[in-house]
């Protein structure tokens, strides 16, 4: 069995704690530890701020300030873009807490993110502020969510990226656990199950990519419960019948906690050490 040690430390880095996962015993996960081992081998670490998302963590007003900004930054040094109509119903303040105006916000980053980002010489602040912009836009979704509680979600800087087989698609979850470490959604768009969900106004991005990127889930256990509605979705949106077990629907689980944890003393933990540490160390129990 495998153990996955994931470090967190106090703000000063003067005390540290870390919590234990157990790997699961799939070819996806042992193919994520793989890639994890060997990114941080060639100088990878795991970003420990700026990670958690929840509906108690950041106040709704700063995070729609940001987004007002972020914005604003856009309509500066992207006029082009931003004079394009598609943008009216987010042009106005204050920016409206719904999940509308978030996701054409979002295609907005969709559509200039990855330009930035081609060009031989991209702007490095601009790419920091889209981020932001990106980060933001998920931690007010995270706000408005009914479900309590919260998640991490930790990028590691510089990874190195596979390619998930058609197999390998089994393995992903339309259902949330308590608990768990599942592999990060690491393209810019949507999935599948989050395009279905909030209606997103843009065709979606399936899942084909393996990376460092992790979500450790600390919100109560979600059991989907629109297997027909998405199922319909699906095949409308492909004209066809689409077997579900075939693409990649919702998160891939990775490893579950160890130890006798509940919802009250994760929360005093991540008090005490709210940032993450640089890097993962798995170990084997013999």
């Amino acid at each position: 069995m495998i153990k996955v040690l994931v470090p967190f430390q106090t703000i000063d880095g003067k005390q540290k704690s870390q919590l234990v996962y157990r790997l699961h015993d799939h070819s996806l996960a042992w193919r994520w530890m793989t890639l994890v081992k060997t990114s941080q081998k060639f100088g990878s670490s795991y970003e420990g701020q700026e990670v958690f998302f929840g509906s108690s963590i950041f106040p709704l007003n700063e995070l729609l300030s940001t987004i007002e900004e972020s914005l604003d930054y856009i309509k500066v040094h992207y006029p082009s873009e931003w004079e394009e109509s598609q943008w009216d119903s987010i042009r106005s303040k204050p920016f409206a807490a719904e999940q509308n105006c978030l996701n054409i916000a979002h295609v907005l980053f969709e559509e200039i993110f990855p330009l930035e980002k081609a060009k031989e010489n991209p702007d490095h602040s601009s790419l920091f502020i889209l981020s932001r912009l990106n980060r933001t836009i998920h931690r007010v979704e995270a706000f408005l969510s009914k479900m309590k509680g919260f998640f991490i979600e930790a990028n590691l800087t510089f990874t190195l990226m596979g390619t998930i087989s058609p197999e390998e698609n089994q393995f992903f979850s339309v259902d949330r656990k308590w608990g768990e470490l599942y592999l990060s959604y690491c393209h810019v768009g949507e999935s599948y199950l989050q395009t279905f969900a909030q209606n997103y106004p843009a065709p979606p991005v399936p899942q084909t990519q393996l990376s460092g990127n992790i979500v450790l889930a600390f919100q109560e256990d979600a059991i989907f419960g629109q297997h027909q509605e998405l199922q319909a979705w699906l095949n409308h949106y492909y004209k066809k019948t689409v077997n579900m077990k075939e693409i990649p629907l919702g998160s891939a689980p990775l490893a579950t906690l160890e130890g006798n944890w509940s919802a009250e003393t994760i929360d005093v933990f991540f008090r005490t050490y709210p940032v993450m540490g640089s890097h993962i160390i798995f170990e084997e129990e013999r």
